[in-house]
């Protein structure tokens, strides 16, 4: 059974709109997750399914090789052109998710906990190392580098919580 879009984010809005549960766990020090902040998830959520993002994601599994160098980058997807697009279109979503959840406008415990959870860094980390260096701009792509340190952060932390708990 497949669910669309619009039927999923139906059905997490209905459980969005609940009450958080009593005893719900969230990480030392952070605030538990709010209706708002579900709102705010369901919103994101919505974006990453959206037709431009699928198209995206899709582009980054199969054409973006980790590790590929900015000229590789470059010499296959020209400015202009539908793999460029793609790639900005990835890097516009975790540039801004990473830009809200640093000042406090999403929950990252909750968006951790469902799925933003492996941000694609990786697949590009050495085109904007590269970039960074070339262009002098140190702070290109760095919400992006965040979220994705702070993810790898979340599940160790969740992992470590976890053995304990066995």
């Amino acid at each position: 059974m497949s669910l669309r879009t619009p039927a999923l984010v139906c059905i997490v809005s209905l459980v969005a709109s609940a009450q958080p549960a009593r005893g719900a766990s969230t990480a030392p020090g952070a605030r538990p997750p709010s209706v708002a902040d579900a709102h705010i998830l369901l919103t994101l959520l919505q974006t990453l399914l959206s037709e431009p993002l699928l198209k995206a994601r899709r582009f980054w599994r199969t054409e973006l090789t980790e590790g590929m160098s900015l000229a590789d980058f470059e010499s296959r997807f020209p400015k202009g052109s539908e793999g460029y697009e793609h790639f900005l279109n990835m890097i516009a979503f975790w540039e801004t998710t990473g830009s809200l959840m640093q000042r406090g406008l999403v929950n990252e415990d909750l968006a951790f906990d469902t799925f933003l959870d492996a941000p694609p860094w990786k697949k590009v980390e050495r085109i904007f190392k590269e970039k960074r260096a070339r262009d002098k701009q140190p702070l290109e792509a760095v919400n992006f580098e965040w979220i994705a340190g702070r993810a790898a952060q979340w599940i160790a932390r969740h992992e470590r919580e976890m053995q304990r708990r066995r």
